[in-house]
């Protein structure tokens, strides 16, 4: 079962009138898993938080100790990846930069 679907409000086949317990926790940023991350490894990348920050760079690596490693311009960031929001490809004419 996919971890990100809200199946709170399903209903069992022999009880109509018993909802079904979520069996996974909702994962309120599905976009932030490893497996994903590892994907935009070497790309520029446009990240965003979960306190409201971004930043536009090249994600260098995904540490073995689960932190994000970013060149953004002449500074490297490391983002635990707890705190990634979202992530997506980068315009390859946007500058890079912190906000």
């Amino acid at each position: 079962m996919d971890p990100i679907v809200d199946n709170r409000n399903l209903r069992t086949r022999t009880s109509r009138s018993l909802a079904v317990s979520p069996q996974h926790p909702i994962d309120p940023y599905p976009r932030n898993r490893a497996g994903i991350v590892r994907g935009y490894v070497g790309k520029k990348v446009t990240l965003s938080t979960v306190d409201f920050h971004y930043l536009v760079g090249r994600l260098r690596a995904l540490g073995d100790d689960d932190v994000l490693i970013v060149d953004v311009g002449q500074q490297t960031v490391r983002l635990p990846r707890r705190s990634l929001a979202m992530i997506q490809d980068a315009d390859p004419a946007l500058a890079e930069y912190v906000k």
